[in-house]
This record gives C-alpha cells, sequence and structure tokens, in this order.
C-alpha cells in the first residue's frame, strides 16, 4: 500500500482531530459526504506508531481510505 501526505481539516468535538470533513487532494478540495468505516491500529512495540483509518465516501461516488498516524499528527490518503 502507498499512501501520500495530504491536509485534512478534522471536527474535534470531544477530542482533538475526532473526525475528517475535507481534505486536499490532486489540488482540489474534497469534503467529506459520509464516513463509512473508521477502525484503529496500533504499534507493536510501546511508543511505535497508532494509526486511525477512516473509509469515506466523497463526492461524485468517490471512496477514499485516509490514515491519521497520531503520533506525527500526519494524515495521508491511499494510492490505488
Amino acid at each position: 500500500m502507498i499512501f501520500e501526505i495530504v491536509e485534512v481539516h478534522t471536527y474535534s468535538g470531544g477530542a482533538t482531530d475526532e473526525r475528517p470533513v475535507s481534505f486536499f487532494f490532486n489540488n482540489r478540495k474534497i469534503m467529506i459526504d459520509e464516513i463509512i468505516d473508521r477502525w484503529y491500529e496500533s504499534g507493536e512495540k510501546a511508543g511505535g506508531p497508532v494509526y486511525h483509518y477512516f473509509k469515506i465516501h466523497a463526492p461524485e461516488k468517490q471512496i477514499f481510505l485516509l490514515r491519521h498516524n497520531v503520533n506525527r499528527d500526519v494524515w495521508s490518503v491511499l494510492l490505488f
């Protein structure tokens, strides 16, 4: 899997970066219509990377997978 770093705007209700609301990809802003699924992955070692994944539905029936590296506060999108 190859991920490309992207800028993500998030909703922060009860927690920081609670969920993405839009992101920039290929020089355009993509609004998120719906979060289809979300899951978490933690590193095998203490202090290892912790990832939050969001499978999202965008306009024009596009589906994207966003990943947030919580330790580094870096967002990326899966390239197919």
